[in-house]
């Protein structure tokens, strides 16, 4: 009888008849008969025991990574430094863990020292004008999840629910398919009762542009999400390029003003359709084309692929 176990790990002492076969990434325990101590490498044993080896995300023959989802954290008042280190104890994690990773100037370097950070229950609606700064900051969801290089934003809400966290879509997990160099983000299904008070929602590249993906489109023959965008020109008809940034800011409507993600792009506004697109069956999917450098076209080879899957509702 045959055992096979898969066992992911960091760290393994292996000792005795050990065998690592680099093309599958394995490693593999051989129990071999006392009285058949010759070892030939088309025995195949009793007892198997394989172990795939994964450590930091970095093995080149593992084909699909999961990286672990990181919730927002209260930045209000930390010094730039530490936002900094955040954000690079982030990149370590995330699948683009590249040596000497410093965050670009363009995104981050208009951070400002010990000022509130607009927080995840905030509202900024037609009658309320200053945002809430405490508790768990609304663009901690970037600057934690770097492999999740666009991901969706709502700025404004037709009026302030009493939890507003409601309103945001939450990131659920992502993945990495190196044979298709597909970044796989999902989120939770759209909360129907509160989404209504939604007037529309945004892309943000802040990651795509931090990390050198600067440009994007959207190809809506392999997107089935209905997206409905606010104007005619927009990243389903344009090669776009981020302009995203961190800044202090005033529009948060406090006196000192908050850190917070600018400038508005409305190339990258969507209707809330939701209505349109729920309930629904199926996930729905948004599939993003990025690149470093400029293409000619569309129909280009991206550099890279990210899957926004939305959960069926």
């Amino acid at each position: 009888m045959k055992l096979k176990y898969i066992i992911s790990f960091s760290l393994v002492i292996i000792s005795t008849f050990c065998f690592f076969n680099k093309s599958t990434a394995e490693f593999t325990i051989q129990s071999i008969p006392s009285d058949n101590i010759q070892i030939d490498k088309n025995y195949m044993p009793q007892s198997v025991l394989k172990i795939n080896y994964n450590h930091n995300n970095t093995l080149d023959n593992i084909n699909e990574q999961n990286i672990k989802v990181a919730q927002p954290i209260p930045l209000s008042y930390k010094s730039k430094q530490e936002i900094y280190d955040i954000r690079k104890n982030a990149v370590k994690k995330s699948i683009f863990n590249y040596d000497n990773y410093e965050p670009s100037e363009e995104v981050f370097g208009q951070i400002e020292d010990n000022k509130p950070w607009i927080s995840m229950n905030s509202c900024l609606s037609i009658d309320n004008k200053e945002s809430s700064i405490t508790g768990d900051s609304e663009e901690a969801r970037f600057i934690l999840n770097p492999s999740a290089l666009v991901q969706i934003n709502f700025p404004f809400s037709n009026w302030c629910e009493p939890d507003q966290t409601k309103l945001h879509l939450h990131l659920k997990e992502i993945k990495y398919q190196k044979d298709k160099n597909e970044i796989i983000v999902t989120y939770e299904k759209l909360n129907q009762e509160t989404l209504s008070n939604n007037s529309y929602f945004t892309f943000c590249g802040i990651n795509a542009r931090d990390l050198g993906y600067k440009y994007a489109f959207i190809d809506l023959e392999k997107s089935t999400y209905n997206l409905q965008f606010v104007n005619t020109y927009n990243i389903s008809t344009n090669i776009t390029e981020f302009q995203d940034f961190l800044h202090t800011g005033g529009s948060c409507g406090h006196e000192s003003g908050c850190n917070n993600a600018s400038p508005s792009q409305p190339m990258l506004d969507f209707e809330n359709s939701h209505k349109q697109n729920a309930p629904y069956e199926y996930n729905k999917e948004i599939y993003i084309k990025l690149w470093k450098n400029k293409p000619l076209s569309p129909s280009d080879k991206p550099d890279i692929v990210e899957r926004i899957i939305i959960e069926k509702a």
